[in-house]
């Protein structure tokens, strides 16, 4: 209801519940200046005790289902294949393997869709929608030809199945590993980029350390460990596959 929204907004969007960062070259003293000017007649709660961290949420626990397969017709004249399976949050042991096993998984990919011609795009990651609280999913999306649906399907199980039984070699783990590092690092360059990582942290209620002990435990990661979960996560008979377009031999006058 209504109510409940304005009430919510009334009692936990309220200064003592905020974080504001600051990145970048200023002077201390007319920051703190402009931001009193600014933010300085904004009232605080009369509860100061209202904190979202304290909201008890249960997050139900999300297990892989059983594998299927399912055709969903739109008349599209491109064909979207979708694989996936449930795979980890990010405080579970097998995280930062996937981190690795995903920046191998998406590359290999391109190099199918190079050598077979059959995708005119491709997506790839193991985990999507990953938070500290519910578990992401791994993937493999491509955009084909109808006359394509059966060939690019086995295809795709294909190279899921020979990951998960053989691994990846290790001049490829080197290069997702190195892959991954340079990405992050790239990634706080600027100041909104590092504002945001100060504010995840501040968030999370996690150390300031926090990035420095995720790098030391990254590098601790072995290819053993990264072909581990490539058999655990990448087997494609736990996954299920959707197939979207123009298929089960439907026409358009069969859906009006």
């Amino acid at each position: 209801k209504k109510r409940d929204l304005t009430n919510f907004h009334r009692n936990y969007v309220v200064p003592q519940n905020m974080v504001l960062v600051v990145v970048g070259d200023f002077d201390k003293d007319l920051l703190k200046e402009q931001l009193e000017n600014s933010f300085g007649q904004w009232n605080s709660a009369k509860s100061t005790t209202n904190k979202v961290c304290d909201l008890s949420v249960d997050f139900p626990t999300v297990e892989n289902p059983e594998p299927k397969e399912k055709n969903v017709y739109l008349p599209k004249e491109r064909v979207l294949l979708c694989g996936g399976r449930i795979t980890v949050t990010k405080k579970e042991n097998d995280f930062l393997k996937l981190c690795l096993l995903g920046e191998y998984l998406y590359e290999k990919l391109r190099d199918v869709r190079e050598e077979h011609g059959l995708f005119y795009g491709c997506n790839a990651g193991v985990l999507t929608g990953a938070s500290w609280e519910e578990r992401g999913y791994a993937k493999v999306t491509v955009e084909i030809s109808l006359e394509n649906v059966d060939v690019v399907t086995s295809l795709i199980k294909g190279f899921l199945r020979d990951i998960a039984e053989n691994g990846i070699p290790q001049k490829d783990f080197d290069a997702a590993r190195n892959s991954f590092i340079n990405r992050r690092a790239k990634s706080d360059v600027t100041n909104n980029r590092l504002a945001d990582s100060y504010f995840y942290i501040k968030e999370q209620e996690l150390d300031w350390n926090y990035y420095d002990e995720r790098f030391e435990k990254l590098f601790s990661v072995l290819r053993e460990d990264v072909n581990e979960v490539a058999k655990k996560y990448l087997n494609p008979d736990s996954w299920s596959f959707v197939t979207v377009g123009r298929v089960d031999g439907k026409d358009e006058k069969e859906i009006a």
